[in-house]
């Protein structure tokens, strides 16, 4: 059951005392509070779970030592940023599965307005296909090639009423308007680069030749950025400042930041932070053992990878991935509602989700977006995920969008 900010506060407090006074040894066992019974997931239990404790587990303890009024607030005031965090990724998960609820909706509503409209044009062909068959008027299953016809895929009356492709014609002569989805290319993936100015598309197949459905496509990508951002989040409520690239003693790359925040996540991907060595590169003898363990947060469902993510930030001047520098919100002058976080980027700028490596932004160039039904997908550092149009996502609009601090405002469609 969903909690109200004024339950929310209860709790904080709660909390805060029986950290003061202690817990009877039977319910400490249980893993403290328990908060999963909460509805809010994520695990704030993990008492003698056996793994390092978490940031939360460590504020705890700092509260529980504090000597001084002081101490104990400072204590409680980063304990209710974490939860704060942690009862908005409860709510992002809601939202999340109340969208994907809708997105199927609106496409089953289409689809009946679709099966209405064909009904008697559709029931016109498969009359007159029956009644050819009967008078021995078949269609050549292999043409001559100097016909240039292709093969006639009849669709007819397949699962959904309109068959897969309908009656489009596939080669030579073009499909009947409104006849057949599959015709229409399906679901691609272009890269979005003005350096060589075209856009190539890849449609995305399953194994059997059927387009993925780009509704679920689509949710499940907006909803991978949201929890990316959400954990960007969380990684600065703990450390004040946001995340970056582990590095060396000398500030050498070693791993991405994209390792940094998996303690922020769930308790798989915290466990699995534990397992790297974070003083050794991503693809050292120990490190890259860890590589196929991808998370799913980092799959991209058009990406067939098990060791690449298409979801990556830019890295260059005036970027919140700016490389050498320790920034944090309030380095984002333009605001966190008109800065780019992360991006889901087409198949060529892909890297191995470990290593230490982003888009490299340079205004001259362009940005590697890919352009998936002729839309690019973004997160904003306020946690927001869009989709737009990609020709209104201009070479100025893009800059703007990636520049934390060049004082362009810019007006989203």
């Amino acid at each position: 059951m969903p909690i109200h900010k004024s339950q929310f506060s209860k709790c904080l407090l709660a909390m805060a005392i029986i950290l003061t006074v202690g817990l009877p040894t039977s319910h400490a066992q249980n893993g403290g509070m328990g908060m999963s019974g909460m509805g809010m997931g994520g695990g704030m239990g993990g008492m003698g779970m056996g793994y390092e404790p978490s940031p939360l587990d460590k504020l705890k303890q700092s509260l529980k030592r504090a000597k001084t009024e002081g101490a104990r607030q400072s204590a409680l005031t980063k304990i209710e940023a974490i939860l704060s965090s942690q009862y908005d990724a409860f709510l992002i998960r809601n939202e999340s599965e109340l969208q994907e609820m809708e997105g199927r909706v609106r496409k089953l509503r289409a689809q009946l307005e679709r099966r209405k409209k064909a009904k008697s044009q559709l029931l016109d062909l498969e009359l007159q296909r029956i009644a050819n068959e009967a008078s021995g008027l078949v269609w050549p299953e292999q043409p001559p090639a100097s016909m240039g016809m292709g093969g006639m895929g009849m669709g007819g009356m397949g699962i959904d009423g309109m068959g897969a492709g309908g009656m489009g014609m596939m080669g030579g002569m073009p499909a009947m308007p409104g006849m057949g989805e599959a015709s229409g290319g399906g679901s691609g993936m272009e890269s979005f680069d003005d350096s060589h100015g075209d856009e190539s598309e890849l449609p995305a197949e399953d194994e059997d030749g059927s387009f993925e459905d780009s509704d679920k496509v689509s949710t499940d990508i907006m909803n991978q950025l949201r929890q990316i951002i959400l954990a960007i989040h969380n990684f600065d409520s703990a450390n004040r400042h946001l995340p970056k690239n582990i590095t060396d003693e000398e500030g050498k790359p070693l791993l991405s930041w994209r390792v940094a925040i998996l303690q922020f996540m769930d308790e798989p991907e915290r466990k699995l932070y534990k397992r790297f060595k974070l003083d050794e590169r991503w693809n050292s003898p120990h490190n890259i053992k860890l590589l196929e363990e991808m998370p799913d947060v980092y799959k991209c469902p058009i990406l067939d990878s098990n060791t690449k993510t298409a979801y990556l930030g830019f890295q260059g001047d005036g970027t919140i991935f700016e490389p050498g520098k320790k920034l944090s919100f309030s380095d984002i002058t333009d605001g966190t509602s008109n800065t780019l976080c992360v991006a889901q980027v087409n198949q060529f700028a892909a890297v191995e989700w470990t290593k230490p490596a982003d888009v490299k932004f340079d205004p001259g160039t362009g940005t590697q977006l890919a352009v998936v039904d002729g839309t690019v997908t973004f997160g904003l550092v306020d946690g927001s995920v869009r989709k737009i149009a990609a020709k209104k996502l201009t070479a100025s609009v893009r800059t703007s969008l990636i520049q934390r601090n060049d004082g362009q405002i810019v007006d989203l469609p």
